[in-house]
């Protein structure tokens, strides 16, 4: 079975790769690391921040015909629930800007679940970054937590008749003000850059606790979500081979 794990930045990733044997891809257009766990084959592949990225990379290595999607990464809070470093599974993806909304696997949500994350109802991918408690109150009457990837990454992958779902750490709660507008100090590529990024910190130095609170919530949850996405694969690994010893035993019989 081949398993497709799009993570926005490589700092998402980076407990999950040092967990396992990933190797880099080379020749690719996009960051992209191999592995296996069991039967099954897995690629990590980094979009880069924001929708159009995101879609841009998903409908490029869609062609590589995972059996399951995987948009994971981080996510804002929007429910008082929900604490910095919790990994959340979400029932429904929504698109912030039509409200179009479509329901996630449920299989790999129960497993996402039964591995230790939160389930929740609603995750909506916004345009932009919501910032500020008061955006977040708003946007939280209608969903439990915020990004701007997974609704395009999976909408690629649900046209294409391929079961996902997204499962997400808590980077800021609801409510935290993210201390820094990151879509300012990336690349062309949706990267952070570190130069960009220290001279935003030079300009206002009050924004060092928040930063501090902030990284050490995603440290927290990206070594959280490692493991669940390592027990989840790990579950969907042992599925399919009784699926297939059941299938041999049928027509054996």
């Amino acid at each position: 079975m081949k398993v497709l794990v799009t993570f926005a930045l490589e700092s998402e990733f980076a407990p999950w790769r040092r967990m396992h044997g990933f190797v880099r891809l080379a020749n690719t257009d996009f960051t992209a690391f191999d592995s296996s766990y069991g039967d099954s084959d897995i690629r990590v592949v980094i979009t880069g921040m924001g929708s159009e990225r995101a879609q841009r990379v998903a409908s490029t290595v869609l062609d590589w015909r995972p059996g399951i999607c995987i948009a994971a990464g981080f996510a804002g809070g929007l429910n008082s629930a929900y604490r910095g470093g919790d990994v959340l599974v979400a029932s429904k993806v929504r698109d912030g800007e039509t409200q179009r909304t479509f329901s996630s696997e449920p299989r790999l949500v129960n497993l996402a679940e039964e591995g230790g994350a939160r389930r929740i109802g609603t995750l909506c991918t916004s345009a932009y970054a919501i910032s500020s408690v008061e955006d977040k109150r708003r946007l939280g009457r209608t969903a439990d937590a915020v990004d701007m990837e997974s609704f395009f990454i999976l909408n690629e992958a649900h046209e294409r008749g391929i079961p996902g779902v997204a499962v997400r750490a808590v980077s800021d709660a609801a409510g935290e003000r993210l201390p820094l507008d990151f879509t300012q100090v990336l690349d062309d590529r949706g990267r952070v850059r570190i130069a960009r990024l220290a001279r935003e910190i030079a300009r206002s130095p009050q924004r060092i606790p928040g930063l501090i609170r902030l990284g050490s919530a995603s440290r927290r949850g990206a070594q959280r979500l490692a493991e669940i996405l390592e027990t989840t694969i790990e579950t969907l690994g042992g599925e399919l081979e009784s699926h297939l010893q059941s299938a041999a035993a049928s027509v054996t019989a």
